[in-house]
């Protein structure tokens, strides 16, 4: 449950409605956000992760919980 509700937190922030014209999720801001020169890696990181398809990543988290319940769960 709280995967879910956190997950439409995180969609309903990239819908920048609250946001106007400061919104962090702006793919023009997303890139300046960590200074590539300095942080490389980081810098690809964001920039990778902010174009990532929303409904593949929720799609994949879901799995690996599952999967955990599965791998933990009793064979009783």
């Amino acid at each position: 449950m709280n995967y879910t509700v956190g997950y439409v937190i995180e969609e309903q922030a990239r819908a920048g409605a609250d946001y106007g014209e400061g919104d962090p999720y702006r793919s023009e801001r997303i890139g300046s956000i960590v200074d590539p020169a300095r942080y490389p890696r980081t810098a690809a990181m964001v920039t990778e992760v902010a174009s990532a398809d929303p409904d593949a990543e929720f799609e994949y988290g879901l799995r690996v919980i599952l999967a955990g319940i599965v791998a933990t769960g009793s064979k009783g």
